[in-house]
């Protein structure tokens, strides 16, 4: 496993297109790590699978490991969880989006989820 908890791939023939996860219980309660990914100017992960280039990809994976995903942040997303926001009279910009954005698209498929860590959302004065 590379430092970001993603397996390395190996291949006779090149690297595989993106990574499959693992979505088997979406009624899991676990509490996810969620990390961007880093790619490097090729587009590969760390591990070696192919990804391209495009909006920022994270990784989600539960406490146990047993439920993963990989997803891109799209801009339509990021602008409806600032409306959400926006709507409870709370403001968020940058990073701190991307990182409520992430973990909306893991509340998505996994409704139950719990979190590792705290997001600090400002409210809007």
């Amino acid at each position: 496993m590379t430092y970001q908890g993603i397996e390395s791939v190996s291949c006779k023939y090149g690297a595989p297109m993106g990574r499959a996860g693992n979505l088997c219980d979406s009624e899991t309660s676990e509490r996810f790590h969620v990390r961007k990914l880093r790619l490097d100017s090729g587009g590969y992960d760390q591990g070696g699978a192919y990804w391209g280039h495009g909006a920022s990809l994270y990784h989600a994976t539960s406490e146990s490991g047993s439920h993963e995903m990989f997803f891109r942040l799209e801009s339509k997303q990021r602008r409806k969880v600032a409306q959400w926001l926006a709507e409870q009279g709370r403001v968020a910009y940058g990073t701190t989006l991307d990182r409520l954005t992430a973990r909306y698209m893991v509340k998505i498929q996994f409704p139950n989820a719990r979190f590792f860590g705290r997001i600090k959302v400002e409210s809007r004065p």
